[in-house]
C-alpha cells in the first residue's frame, strides 16, 4: 500500500532518466506490478508448501494452465488495452496460481503466535527479510543507472539478464527446488554423507549444464537471435549487441544458478544466517565498484561488473561449503 500511494515519488528517483510519456507509463505499469507483488507473496508461500510436501508436479501443471489462460485472455484483448493489458494479465496468471494452489492450506485455523514452530520460522526469516532488503536492491541500482543512458542499451540489458533468468529458473526448479527437501531430510536425520553427496551432484549437474548452454550461445548463440528476432524491430547491430551483452553476463548465467544450490544448501540445514552475511558484505563492496564500471566503462562495464559479482557471491558460498565438499574445515 506504500509503494501503491508513493509510486510517483520513488519512481522519478530510481528513474531519473524516464520524463513525460515514459515516466508516465512506467509509473502505470508500477502501480499494477506493485499489486500483483501481494500475490506473488502469498504464491510463494503456497509453493513452498508443496514444495515441502513433494508437490512439484503440482506445482508446475497449475503454472501451466494459468499461462495458458492468462495468454488466451491476452490474445484477445492486447489490441484494445496494449502494454496495459500485458500487465493485468501478468496479474492474472499470479492470481490463478494462487487459486489454483490454494486448496493445499486446507480449512482456515487461526494462527499461533507464540507455539514453538512460530517463533523458529521468525528467528530464521529475520535476516532473510533483513538481507532481501538490503543486497535485492542490487536490480533497482541497475534500473537506476540505466535509465541515464540511451534507452536501447536499457532495453537490451535488460532483456538479456532476463533471457539468463528464464533458462536458469528451469534449471533452478528441476535441480534446487527438489534437493532442498531431499537435503532438509538427510541432515535432520544426520546423515551428513547423503547430505554432502546430493550437494555435490547437483553441483556438478549444474555446472555442466550452464557450461553446454553457454557454449551452444557462443557458437550459434546471435545467429539464432537473428532468426527469433527478424519479425521485431531489431537492426542487425541491435542483435550484435545483445549477443556480446550475453557473454558479457557469462559470469552471471553460471553465478545466480551455482549460486542458488549454494544456497539451498544454507536453507535446507536451516542457516539462513550465512548466506545473507555474504550477500550484505559483498553487496557492500560491489555497489561502488559497479557503479565506477558504469560511468567509466558504460553499458559494457556493468555488464562485466555484473558477471564478476556473480562469480564471486558463489565462489564464496562454496568455500564456506567447503567442509561438505571436500571434507575438511
Amino acid at each position: 500500500l506504500i509503494l501503491l500511494v508513493t509510486a510517483h515519488w520513488w519512481v522519478s528517483w530510481i528513474l531519473p532518466g524516464f520524463t513525460g510519456e515514459r515516466y508516465q507509463l512506467t509509473l502505470n505499469l508500477v502501480r499494477i506490478q506493485v499489486v500483483t507483488m501481494i500475490f506473488s507473496a502469498l504464491l510463494s508461500v503456497l509453493w513452498a508448501i508443496h514444495s515441502a510436501k513433494g508437490k512439484f508436479l503440482t506445482i508446475e501443471i497449475t503454472s501451466i494452465a494459468a499461462n495458458i489462460i492468462a495468454f488466451i485472455v491476452l490474445i484477445f484483448l492486447l489490441d484494445r488495452l496494449g502494454i496495459y493489458m500485458a500487465a493485468w494479465v501478468s496479474m492474472l496468471k499470479v492470481v490463478l496460481q494462487v487459486v489454483f494452489l490454494s486448496r493445499v492450506l486446507g480449512p482456515y485455523k487461526q494462527p499461533n503466535f507464540r507455539s514453538v514452530s512460530f517463533k523458529v520460522a521468525g528467528k530464521k526469516l529475520k535476516p532473510l527479510v533483513m538481507g532481501n532488503a538490503y543486497y535485492q536492491t542490487d536490480s533497482l541500482a541497475d534500473r537506476y543507472l540505466t535509465s541515464t543512458g540511451l534507452p536501447g542499451e536499457l532495453t537490451l540489458l535488460n532483456f538479456a539478464q532476463q533471457l539468463y533468468q528464464a533458462a536458469n529458473s528451469i534449471f533452478v526448479k528441476v535441480l534446487v527446488n527438489t534437493m532442498i527437501p531431499e537435503m532438509a531430510k538427510a541432515h535432520a536425520n544426520g546423515d551428513i554423507i547423503r547430505y554432502n553427496r546430493i550437494l555435490k551432484k547437483r553441483l556438478l549437474i549444474s555446472f555442466v549444464c550452464i557450461s553446454i548452454g553457454f557454449i551452444f550461445m557462443l557458437l550459434i548463440g546471435e545467429w539464432l537471435l537473428e532468426i527469433l528476432f527478424a519479425f521485431k524491430k531489431m537492426t542487425q547491430g541491435d542483435v550484435h549487441q545483445l549477443w556480446w551483452l550475453l557473454v558479457l553476463l557469462g559470469g552471471y548465467l553460471f553465478g545466480d544458478m551455482i549460486g542458488h544450490v549454494g544456497s539451498a544448501a544454507f536453507y535446507a540445514k536451516g542457516d539462513t544466517t550465512t548466506p545473507t552475511k555474504i550477500g550484505m558484505v559483498l553487496f557492500t563492496l560491489y555497489m561502488p565498484v559497479k557503479i565506477y564500471c558504469y560511468y567509466k566503462f558504460g553499458i559494457t562495464g556493468l555488464a562485466i561488473a555484473v558477471s564478476t559479482y556473480q562469480v564471486i557471491s558463489f565462489s564464496t558460498k562454496l568455500v564456506f561449503l567447503r567442509k561438505h565438499l571436500f571434507g575438511f574445515k
